[in-house]
């Protein structure tokens, strides 16, 4: 007997889960940004270095 496998939500809905892919895709050059500028900052004052 064949069991019936069981479809994620995402390949029910692919509008959503499209969106969600889109909204990740979109945060990701913010959130590099925001904390490259975070990291330059601290290297400037000398924290971010070893000596």
């Amino acid at each position: 007997m064949r069991k019936k496998i069981r479809q994620s939500a995402a390949a029910g809905r692919p509008r959503q889960a499209l969106l969600g892919v889109a909204v990740v895709a979109l945060g990701l050059p913010v959130y590099y940004l925001v904390f490259r500028g975070r990291a330059a900052a601290a290297e400037a004052e000398g924290e971010g270095t070893d000596a």
